[in-house]
C-alpha cells in the first residue's frame, strides 16, 4: 500500500461516513480494540473506534473497498464494502484466522472447524418427543454416531452444548469413524431414510445454548440480474446442484441442493461464484434456532390483575375513546385491520378470545402451526407453550366482556401462527404467506395461499441470536416493505430480545430497517422514573421501546398469566399498529413507524450510561454544549411508546395556522385588532372541537353558542381572535384550541401596545431672561408626541407663581402620534432677583409625569442721587440752598416712596418735593435743599431716601451747613439778629447764594464723572 489516510480529518464533502460494527462470530460487539481498515487502489483508510463502543467510523471516498478487521487473535474473513453517496453501515464478524466461513447475504460468517460432528435439524416438521426418542434410538442403534455431550474443556455455560437442541428440532451426534465425505453422504441417506425425508442432515457451526445453528447442503443463490434462467441452470448443473425452488421476493434467487456429504466443497463452489461476481449473494439455507423473548424466570406473582397498569400506562383507553369518536364500532379496532402474530399457536378454546366483531365477522381469521404444518384445528393440537396466548392476549383479548384481561385490539382480525422451530428458507416464507402473498413454496402440508385478507401487520415476539442478515430475509423484509398491504408496507414489528447486549449483529431481524425494533421499559419506579429493564437488548436500530415488565395477559390453560419480557413489548407496540390503522388505514408503513417514533415519550432523561444516554438531533449528550434535548437514546429508541398519542397523530390532524406567527404588531391602548386563527383537519376523520380559551383577557376567543364544533376532514374552521390591550406594554397569551378526548393544541399569540413617548422641549433650556417686576416673558413649552399612540394630557402644573401656565379651557389634551401641541409660559415675576420653577406635565405617557425646569431674573431700578448736600456757610440771617436730583439709572422702574428730613427742624427745608414718585429708566426728579442761617451754633441734618432699589432701599445723606457771622456793617444788629433774629438783621446785606468754599459736592456724579446723569439739578 503506497500511503494511508486518517479518515477524521476535516471532510470535504466528497466523502461519506462509513459505520463498521465489529462482532465476534456469535454476534456479540468486539469489546477489546480491534483495526478497522478499508483499503482500495493502493490507499488504506483506518477507521476510528467510538469510544469504547464496537463501533468504528471515518469518511472515505466513493468506491469499492476490502474491509479488513483483526482484534487480538481474531480476524475477519474477505469483505467487500461499497461506499456511495449515502452512509454506509456493515457489520463485521470476526474468527480465528483459519476458521471456515460462509456468507449470509454480504456477511462473512467465520465458525470453528466443527471436526466430527454432525446434526440433524428438523426445519419443518419436528418429531414429537415419543417419536423423536424412537427416531433417534434407531439412528444410535444403525450408524455409527454417539450423543455429543458438553465439550468440558471449555466453560460449560458459555460454550457447552447437549445432544438436544432448539426444543428437540436439532439432534447433534458425534461420528465414531473416520470422518470423510463418502461416510457423510452414507450417513445422509441413512438418516434421511429413518426420518421419512424429514431430518436434514449438516453441520453444526454455532451450538451456543439459545442460538444453534446447522448448515447443509442447501443453498440460497441469487444470481445477478444480468444471468439468464439458462445460464444460471447450466452454472447449477455444472456444480451437481438441483433447484428445489425459486422466490417471489428475490428475482433470479433459487433454493439450491448439493449433493450431500461434502460441505466444505459446497461453500468453496458459492464463494467461487460469489467472487466472480456472479451473485447478489450465495448462502447456506441455515437451520437457526429461534427463541422467545419471555420474561425471566421469576414474573410477578399477580395472575388476576385487576388493573393493567401497561395499558393505562400507555395511554391505550385514551386511544379507545378517540375510535370511538370516529365510530363507535371502531372502539376496539377496525375489523378491517388484520394483525398477524408469528409466536407459538392459540388455545383456540380460551374462553377471552374468538367470537365475532362489531362487523360480524370472526376474530380469529386463521390459525396455523408452521412447526408441523398442520392446521390449528386438527385434534391433538396445543400451543406449545403460554408464550404465544401471551402475545395474543396482549393484542387480542376480549375487552369489556367480564373475562381475564383487556388487549389492546380485540376488534381487529388475527392470524395467528405458531412459529417453525428453526429459520431457514421456509422461515421468509411464512412471513411472506401472512401477509397475503403466494410463496410457490411446495413443502408438504404447506397451507394454502393466498390467503383472501393478508396481515396488515406481523408481530414477532422471537429472533434467531447471533444469526447474520442473510440476503433472502434482506429480499423479504423489503418485499414485504414496498408490496405489502398493497404497496403501502406490511408493518413487521420485532422485539429486540432479552440478553442485554447490541443488536446490530445479534437480532438482525429486529435491527433490519424496513422492520421496527422494539425494547422493553418498566413501569415507573418510586421516584416516577421509567427504564430500560436490565436484561432488554439495545442498539443504534432500536425504534421504541414500550412497557413490557409484569404485562397482565393469557395462558394457554383458559385463564391469565403475568407476561412480560420484549416478548410483551413487541406485540404492544403491534396493537397500537393496529388502532393506528383503524384511525388511518391509509398509513404508509414507514409513516406507522414514523408516528410511533414522534410521539414516543422521553423516559428516564437523566439516563448516564456511556451506551444508552439520551443524545439529541446531532448526536451530542446532555453535557456537551449546544445541546438540543433528548431525541434518540439506544436503550429506549425514540422514547416510550404513548398509544394515544400514535392513534391522534394517525388519524386526527388539528393544525393551528396564523399569519405572522400570531404576531399582531403595534396596537394602541382603547384600540383592537383581528386575526384569523385557522384550525384545519388534514386528517381522516372529523374532529370536535369542544373549547376555544385564552390566557389573557387581551387577546379575545369569539364566544360560542353551543360546543362541540366539528371540523371534516380536509376542512378547516376560521376563528377571529381579537387583541384589545388595556395597558401599555409587551402581551403575550396562550390560545387554547380543546377537542377532548384529543390531545389539546395552543398556539402562542403576541403583541405590543406601544407607550405614548411625552418629549418636553423649552428654548434656551428654560431660561426666560431678565424681566421688570410687575411685566412677563412668554416662551412656548412644545408639548411633542414621540410615540406611536395617541398620548393624553392631563394636567400642566408650575411650582411657582412667578411663571405662569397658560389657561386650558379643558383637559384632556389629545396629542396624535408624532405630532406636538405648543403651551406659553409666562415669567412674571413679583419680586426682584434669580427666580426658578418647575412646569408639571400629567399624561398617559407610562414613565410618569414629566418635568422641566425654568428659570429668569427680576430686574430693579436703580437709585442714583445728584447734587451736593452741603450748604456750607451761610451768612447769619440768610438761606442757602441746594438742588439735589434723584435719578434711576436701572432698567426698570424705580419707586421712590418718601424723601425727607431725619429730623423736624426750623432751620432746615426741602423745597418743591415730588416724591412718592416711579422713575422710570433713565428719568430724574429734582427738589431744593434750603438751609435758614439763624442758629447761633452749626445745624446739621439728614436727609432719608426711600425707594424699591434692593440694594439701598434707604439712602441717608448728611445735609451740612453752617451761619457765618461777619464783623463788617451791622455787627451789633447781627449779634442782636443772632440773639434774637428780627426782620432788621436783614440790613446786613444777605445773599442767597453766599455759600462757603470750603464745602465739597457731596452728590454722587458731583466730581464730574461720566455718569448720563452728571450736572442734573445744577
Amino acid at each position: 500500500m503506497e500511503t494511508t489516510s486518517n479518515v477524521h480529518q476535516d471532510h470535504d464533502g466528497k466523502t461519506t461516513i462509513v459505520e463498521i460494527t465489529v462482532c465476534d462470530w456469535l454476534g456479540r460487539p468486539i469489546e477489546t480494540l480491534a483495526s478497522v481498515t478499508l483499503a482500495s487502489e493502493g490507499m488504506t483508510h483506518d477507521l476510528t473506534r467510538e469510544g469504547e463502543t464496537a463501533v468504528y467510523s471515518g469518511y472515505v471516498p466513493a468506491g469499492i473497498y476490502d474491509l479488513e478487521v483483526a482484534s487480538e487473535k481474531y480476524f475477519s474473513p474477505p469483505r467487500k464494502l461499497s461506499v456511495g453517496a449515502s452512509p454506509a453501515y456493515a457489520v463485521v464478524y470476526l474468527g480465528e484466522r483459519d476458521w471456515p466461513f460462509y456468507r449470509l447475504g454480504q456477511n462473512a460468517i467465520p465458525f470453528p472447524p466443527p471436526g466430527p460432528l454432525l446434526a440433524v435439524a428438523f426445519p419443518e416438521n419436528k418429531p414429537d418427543p415419543k417419536e423423536g426418542d424412537a427416531l433417534c434410538g434407531r439412528i444410535l442403534k444403525e450408524l455409527p454416531l454417539e450423543p455429543a455431550q458438553p465439550d468440558t474443556s471449555k466453560d460449560e455455560k458459555e460454550d457447552g452444548y447437549g445432544f438436544i437442541q432448539a426444543e428437540g428440532s436439532i439432534w447433534i451426534f458425534r461420528i465414531t469413524r473416520k470422518d470423510t465425505p463418502k461416510l457423510r453422504t452414507e450417513l445422509y441417506q441413512k438418516i434421511l431414510k429413518i426420518t421419512g425425508g424429514r431430518g436434514r442432515v449438516g453441520v453444526p457451526v454455532d451450538l451456543h445454548e439459545g442460538q444453534c445453528k446447522v448448515i447443509d447442503n442447501h443453498f440460497v443463490l441469487r444470481f445477478r440480474d444480468g444471468i439468464d434462467g439458462e445460464e444460471i441452470e447450466r452454472y447449477i448443473t455444472k456444480a451437481k446442484g438441483t433447484v428445489v425452488r425459486g422466490f417471489r421476493q428475490a428475482r433470479n434467487a433459487r433454493l439450491v441442493a448439493f449433493p450431500p456429504g461434502d460441505l466444505a466443497r459446497h461453500i468453496e463452489t458459492v464463494e467461487g461464484w460469489y467472487t466472480a461476481g456472479l451473485l447478489v449473494y450465495g448462502e447456506p439455507d441455515i437451520m437457526a434456532e429461534i427463541t422467545d423473548d419471555a420474561f425471566p424466570d421469576d414474573p410477578p406473582n399477580d395472575p388476576t390483575f385487576a388493573n393493567q397498569a401497561n395499558l393505562t400506562l400507555q395511554n391505550v383507553d385514551l386511544a379507545w375513546r378517540m375510535l370511538n369518536v370516529a365510530d363507535p364500532l371502531r372502539t376496539l379496532g377496525d375489523p378491517n385491520v388484520v394483525v398477524a402474530s408469528l409466536d407459538r399457536g392459540l388455545d383456540t378454546d380460551h374462553p377471552d378470545i374468538g367470537g365475532n366483531l362489531t362487523d360480524g365477522s370472526a376474530q380469529v381469521l386463521r390459525c396455523y402451526d408452521f412447526s408441523g404444518l398442520r392446521e390449528c384445528t386438527v385434534p391433538g393440537y396445543t400451543p406449545d407453550t403460554d408464550h404465544g396466548m401471551g402475545v395474543y392476549g396482549i393484542i387480542a383479548a376480549l375487552t369489556n366482556n367480564g373475562e381475564d384481561v383487556s388487549g389492546i385490539a380485540s376488534n381487529t382480525r388475527q392470524i395467528v401462527m405458531e412459529r417453525p422451530s428453526l429459520t431457514n428458507a421456509n422461515y421468509p416464507d411464512v412471513l411472506l404467506w401472512a401477509a397475503g402473498f403466494a410463496t410457490g413454496n411446495a413443502s408438504a402440508g404447506w397451507p394454502a395461499e393466498p390467503l383472501a385478507d393478508g396481515a396488515d401487520i406481523i408481530s414477532c415476539s422471537h429472533g434467531s441470536n447471533g444469526l447474520a442478515l442473510s440476503g433472502i430475509m434482506d429480499d423479504t423484509f423489503q418485499d414485504l416493505a414496498n408490496n405489502g398491504r398493497g404497496g403501502l408496507g406490511t408493518v413487521v414489528v420485532y422485539s429486540a430480545g432479552n440478553d442485554d447486549t447490541l443488536i446490530t449483529g445479534f437480532r438482525t431481524w429486529a435491527a433490519h430497517p424496513d422492520t421496527i425494533a422494539v425494547a422493553n421499559s418498566t413501569q415507573p419506579d418510586g421516584g416516577g422514573v421509567e427504564r430500560k429493564v436490565g436484561d432488554s437488548n439495545f442498539g443504534p436500530e432500536i425504534d421504541i421501546c414500550a412497557q413490557g415488565e409484569g404485562a397482565p395477559s393469557l395462558d394457554a390453560s383458559g385463564g391469565e398469566q403475568a407476561f412480560g419480557g420484549t416478548s410483551a413489548a413487541a406485540p404492544t407496540v403491534a396493537s397500537a399498529a393496529a388502532l393506528m390503522l383503524s384511525a388511518n388505514a391509509g398509513l404508509r408503513r414507514e409513516e406507522v413507524r414514523d408516528i410511533l417514533r414522534e410521539t414516543a415519550i422521553k423516559i428516564n432523561p437523566n439516563n448516564a450510561d456511556a451506551v444508552g444516554r439520551w443524545r439529541d438531533v446531532n448526536g451530542l449528550i446532555s453535557t456537551a454544549p449546544g445541546y438540543a434535548g433528548p431525541n434518540f437514546s439506544q436503550f429506549y429508541g425514540f422514547g416510550r411508546l404513548d398509544v394515544a398519542a400514535a392513534v391522534e397523530t394517525a388519524g386526527w390532524r388539528l393544525s393551528l395556522i396564523i399569519a405572522d406567527d400570531g404576531d399582531y404588531g403595534n396596537v394602541c391602548v382603547g384600540a383592537f385588532k383581528d386575526m384569523v386563527l385557522t384550525l384545519s383537519n388534514s386528517g381522516v376523520n372529523t374532529i370536535p372541537i369542544t373549547d376555544l380559551s385564552s390566557s389573557s383577557g387581551e387577546f379575545v376567543v369569539p364566544n360560542v353558542l353551543a360546543y362541540p364544533l366539528t371540523i371534516e376532514p380536509g376542512n378547516a374552521l376560521q376563528v377571529p381572535i381579537r387583541f384589545q390591550p388595556a395597558s401599555f406594554g409587551p402581551k403575550q397569551a396562550t390560545i387554547t384550541v380543546e377537542s377532548t378526548p384529543f390531545e389539546s393544541r395552543t398556539i402562542d399569540v403576541s403583541g405590543i401596545s406601544r407607550a405614548p413617548e411625552l418629549d418636553l422641549i423649552i428654548v434656551n433650556g428654560g431660561t426666560f431672561g431678565n424681566a421688570c417686576v410687575g411685566s412677563g416673558i412668554d416662551q412656548p413649552l412644545t408639548l411633542q408626541n414621540s410615540g406611536k399612540c395617541p398620548l393624553t394630557v392631563t394636567n400642566i402644573s408650575s411650582s411657582s407663581g412667578e411663571f405662569l401656565v397658560a389657561t386650558v379651557q379643558n383637559f384632556p389634551i389629545e396629542i396624535a402620534p408624532q405630532t406636538a401641541v405648543q403651551i406659553p409660559i409666562r415669567f412674571a415675576p413679583s419680586s426682584f432677583g434669580p427666580k426658578s420653577g418647575i412646569i408639571t406635565v400629567t399624561s398617559n405617557d407610562p414613565t410618569g409625569q414629566k418635568n422641566v425646569t425654568v428659570s429668569g431674573n427680576a430686574l430693579s431700578g436703580k437709585l442714583v442721587v445728584t447734587g451736593s448736600t452741603c450748604i456750607g456757610g451761610v451768612k447769619a440771617g440768610c438761606l442757602g440752598e441746594r438742588t439735589i436730583a434723584i435719578c434711576n439709572v436701572g432698567d426698570c422702574k424705580l419707586n421712590v416712596s418718601s424723601v425727607a428730613l431725619k429730623r423736624p427742624s426750623k432751620y432746615w427745608r426741602l423745597i418743591n418735593n415730588p416724591f412718592p414718585a416711579t422713575l422710570h429708566p433713565g428719568s430724574c426728579l429734582n427738589f431744593l435743599i434750603r438751609y435758614k442761617a439763624s442758629e447761633k451754633c452749626p445745624r446739621s441734618s439728614e436727609l432719608i431716601i426711600t425707594s424699591d432699589d434692593p440694594e439701598t432701599p434707604e439712602k441717608i445723606l448728611d445735609l451740612m451747613a453752617y451761619t457765618s457771622w461777619t464783623s463788617s456793617g451791622c455787627k451789633r444788629c447781627c449779634d442782636t439778629c443772632c440773639d434774637k433774629p428780627s426782620e432788621k438783621c436783614r440790613c446786613c446785606g444777605c445773599s442767597m447764594q453766599s455759600l462757603d468754599a470750603c464745602c465739597e459736592d457731596e452728590g454722587e456724579y458731583a466730581d464730574g464723572g461720566s455718569s448720563s446723569h452728571h450736572g442734573l439739578g445744577d
